[in-house]
């Protein structure tokens, strides 16, 4: 079996290459992504947003006709996409959220990265 480091900076554990993080740090973006968004006083009408109707018609819409990640693609590598992003985020930039042209289809560690990076205004 072909074994590589664990993607979590620092992290030196050994796992299979069909992940990209070991079990402990499996959802460690993901959990920071989320406190992040759903624990702001000033998010309300953000995380409403994403419940809303027309959200999740438009993000089934995305990933129906993009099923393959993007940014993946362009990198000759194929991976379901699971997850929709706004290129210009929807914090800042709100009357692009139902834009269809402001999204991207992206698989999960590829949309975890972007947030990685973080572009949330500071608390």
């Amino acid at each position: 079996m072909i074994l590589h480091k664990c993607n979590k900076s620092g992290c030196n554990a050994l796992i299979s290459i069909k992940y990209k993080y070991c079990k402990k740090h499996i959802n460690y973006y993901s959990r920071q992504y989320d406190h992040i968004r759903m624990n702001r006083e000033a998010t309300k009408e953000y995380r409403k947003f994403y419940q809303s109707k027309a959200w999740k018609e438009l993000r089934s819409l995305k990933l129906s006709r993009n099923p393959l990640c993007e940014k993946c693609l362009k990198n000759n590598i194929y991976s379901l996409s699971t997850d929709v992003h706004h290129i210009k985020d929807v914090y800042n930039n709100y009357s692009y959220r139902l834009d269809y042209n402001n999204l991207q289809a992206l698989c999960k560690p590829c949309h975890e990265k972007i947030h990685k990076l973080g572009y949330y205004p500071p608390l």
